[in-house]
């Protein structure tokens, strides 16, 4: 009986080398790790663009750092709590005034999409692939998976 290719059969086999269980479980881990971070560093709070003129013009030393992406400053007061407030695009004189007063003030690049993406499930997708290529040579090499490096013993007999 000459034996046929089911696709079925093929399919049923790609199932079973793609690591689809694992990929879940890592995202689900990712998305824990992350809501810890958050709740460590606690959710900024944003505040009114006249009350941070006002706290940078009359009380300075109460703003630890800035940093501005885009049209949002992102920063932490003294006490730890963070901030953010969302600026007009060209204000030159807020931008003047946060260079004479704060002693941590930068300005970032703002991260689109893909850059976001790439930085963020590239490491986990390397570390997924080089599973899945350790997966797929196990199952090649069978039970001689970790035998790479051992040395069988060989007896001679002298005849």
């Amino acid at each position: 009986m000459a034996q046929q290719d089911n696709p079925n059969l093929k399919k049923a086999k790609l199932f079973r080398r793609f690591p689809f269980g694992w990929i879940f479980a890592i995202v689900i881990f990712l998305l824990l790790i992350n809501s810890f971070n958050v709740s460590m560093t606690g959710v900024p709070k944003e505040i009114p663009y006249s009350e941070f003129y006002r706290i940078l013009k009359d009380n300075p030393e109460k703003i630890k750092s800035v940093s501005k992406i885009d049209a949002v400053l992102q920063g932490k007061f003294t006490d730890n709590t963070s901030f953010f407030v969302n600026i007009p695009e060209n204000d030159p004189e807020l931008l003047s005034l946060m260079r004479q007063n704060l002693k941590h003030f930068e300005v970032k690049p703002v991260r689109n999409f893909w850059a976001a993406m790439f930085f963020n499930l590239g490491p986990v997708l390397l570390i997924i692939l080089f599973w899945w290529a350790m997966a797929s040579r196990g199952e090649q090499l069978g039970n001689r998976l970790m035998t790479f490096g051992k040395v069988r013993p060989k007896i001679h007999s002298e005849k």
